[in-house]
């Protein structure tokens, strides 16, 4: 029978690093609550020690590679990591981190929830253009290393999950990028919004800023909409590693400006890209404050 869940969300202990402090990397230290606090101590809703070993045994499972099918809810996972990596966003379990994440356990499964995309293409720790538009499908790790975010290399290992991941990358692509799908959407919204913006006397940017800084945001969208595009069709290398042996491919970005795009204080001790490179009820495990609304 499926039970009503549980929820955490985690914080990550300070800036930098491998971003694996009290559990939120989600590499197995040993059978000990204690040890993965970031999550219990965050929890959502109502838990208690059946709960937590639960999420235990699964982290456990994740690690060895074993059994993935039972311990973690994989077909969400590849789904959620093909959005997540066409957008860039590394100032989440991605990064140097490793929060901004609801983790979700129900009946011992686990999966991971997104939460707080305002850093998103490139917005956090990116050191060029050219690493942000060609951000690599199959190592999407910043300032960290694979082997320190279980859940993506866990997954990426098995070649059946590969290539679902690379199938649900290719429908993010044509659901949202294929012609002109990304800049519609942004003109979209600009619409509602624009005028707001350059009336308000507390924005942060000023109208003329706000104005550059759409324009440049198609501009990377369709960057990074031609990079993926070609990872996928094997034209681009898929791998940090392999975009540092031979850069030939890679998509020109040096016309995209990502300091029109905004700037933030957040992030600044964590070193750039590359880094070695609901149902019912859930954990939660992610960074920063509590949001307003919590996973139920």
């Amino acid at each position: 029978d499926t039970r009503d869940g549980t929820g955490f969300p985690s914080r990550s202990g300070g800036m930098g690093g491998m971003g694996a402090a009290d559990g939120v990397s989600l590499v197995y230290i040993d059978d000990e609550q204690s040890s993965y606090s970031a999550i219990f101590d965050n929890a959502e809703t109502n838990t208690n020690k059946s709960d937590h070993a639960r999420v235990i045994e699964a982290i456990k499972n994740l690690n060895a590679g074993t059994e993935l099918e039972r311990y973690v809810d994989v077909d969400a996972c590849l789904r959620y990591f093909a959005a997540h990596n066409v957008v860039i966003n590394l100032d989440s379990y991605s990064g140097s981190m490793g929060h901004n994440y609801y983790l979700y356990e129900n009946d011992g499964q686990i999966a991971i929830l997104p939460w707080d995309y305002n850093m998103s293409f490139g917005g956090f720790q990116a050191s060029n253009a050219s690493d942000v538009v060609n951000f690599p499908l199959d190592t999407p790790v910043s300032g960290t290393t694979m082997d320190q975010r279980p859940l993506i290399a866990k997954l990426f290992e098995v070649p059946d999950y590969l290539d679902s991941y690379h199938t649900y990358v290719r429908n993010v692509m044509d659901g949202y990028f294929v012609d002109g799908l990304f800049e519609a959407k942004v003109d979209e919204i600009d619409t509602l919004i624009g005028a707001s913006v350059a009336e308000d006397p507390s924005a942060f940017y000023a109208a003329e800023e706000y104005r550059a800084a759409v324009l440049e945001l198609k501009k990377l969208g369709d960057l990074r909409a031609q990079s993926v595009t070609g990872q996928l069709n094997g034209s681009i290398p898929t791998t940090t590693k392999a975009q540092q042996a031979d850069d030939s491919a890679l998509i020109d970005a040096s016309s995209l400006n990502l300091q029109t795009l905004g700037s933030s204080n957040m992030g600044s001790g964590g070193g750039g890209m590359g880094g070695g490179n609901i149902g019912d009820g859930g954990f939660a495990g992610r960074g920063g404050q509590r949001p307003e609304s919590a996973v139920q």
